[in-house]
Order: C-alpha cells, then sequence, then structure tokens
C-alpha cells in the first residue's frame, strides 16, 4: 500500500483517500470488514504527510474511526456506528 502512495505522489496527486473498513450490507453479523490493519494506515498516512498532502479515510465503525484517529489521517468520510468512544 504504502508503495502505491509512493507511486501516485511522483504522479503528482495531491490527495489521497483510503478505504480501510468495508461495509457489507449483505452479511449484518461482521457488518464492517477490516481490509487495512493500524498500521498500514499509518505508514500511508507518514508518507502522504512527508510530502505536505492530505489523507481521507473513507471509513466507517468504531474500530475503522478509531484506527484512522490514531493514524492521524486528516478527514474521516462516514461517521455512522459510532460509540461514546
Amino acid at each position: 500500500m504504502q508503495e502505491g502512495a509512493t507511486t501516485q505522489l511522483r504522479w503528482g496527486a495531491n490527495v489521497f483517500k483510503i478505504n480501510p473498513y468495508v461495509g457489507d450490507y449483505r452479511n449484518l453479523v461482521e457488518l464492517w470488514k477490516q481490509e487495512m490493519t493500524y498500521q498500514g494506515i499509518g505508514a500511508i498516512c507518514e508518507e502522504v504527510h512527508r510530502f505536505g498532502k492530505r489523507l481521507a479515510a473513507h471509513t466507517a465503525g468504531v474500530q475503522g474511526i478509531s484506527d484512522s484517529i490514531r493514524a492521524e489521517v486528516d478527514s474521516i468520510e462516514h461517521w455512522h456506528w459510532l460509540t461514546d468512544e
């Protein structure tokens, strides 16, 4: 993933959007499935910020939002399924 961000930076991208957790409405038992680890989100965030660019996370659910905040993404899209945490 980090290599993909680096390639996009070289091609001139200014804003990045990742999708750490994906909703599958057909499977309500595992509504939000993890596609990226916290470490993966953090690595991309670090690389993008190193070049002075911004990163958005298209995510929802407690873990996806929590991991994105801890990794210091610049914007989180779709703030539903929140808890008091």
